[in-house]
């Protein structure tokens, strides 16, 4: 229960936050494929070099070649997997920081009474911290 309670926390405005996230894996996913499309093909060089120089389709080099490029291609997979996930942490936290003040904004304002004496707050950490300065400020010029 806590744990889904924290996520929701952090999706403040879930269409914004997971359009960002899916963006993000998107151009992961792009660039590993382009990756890994280059090794392929440099794999495949090295396979008609063996070619052309009418090598045995069983000899050593062949073999060595195969494993090297499933090796790197484990590796590079594991590292995307990887990748993603912190990419997909620090996604979520650098949006939550970037919409938590628009959030307190929304909330604010949705419950705002203009006879009360009341000043919006960000958390120490939220971006656009400045905002609350200016808007406090207008706030009070309005009262007087």
């Amino acid at each position: 229960m806590k744990a889904q309670r924290k996520l929701k926390n952090y999706l403040l405005f879930p269409r914004i936050q997971l359009k960002f996230v899916m963006f993000t894996v998107l151009s992961c996913l792009i660039t590993v494929a382009f990756c890994l499309f280059q090794v392929h093909q440099s794999f495949s060089y090295l396979k008609s070099v063996g070619e052309r120089v009418k090598m045995d389709p069983n000899a050593p080099y062949f073999r060595l070649i195969e494993m090297q490029e499933q090796i790197i291609f484990q590796k590079v997979l594991i590292a995307l997997a990887i990748g993603l996930l912190i990419s997909v942490i620090i996604n979520f936290m650098i949006t939550h920081r970037a919409l938590g003040p628009f959030y307190r904004l929304k909330v604010f304002f949705k419950n705002f009474d203009p006879n009360k004496n009341s000043q919006i707050t960000f958390r120490k950490e939220d971006y656009f911290k400045d905002l609350e300065d200016d808007i406090n400020r207008a706030l009070d010029k309005n009262r007087n």
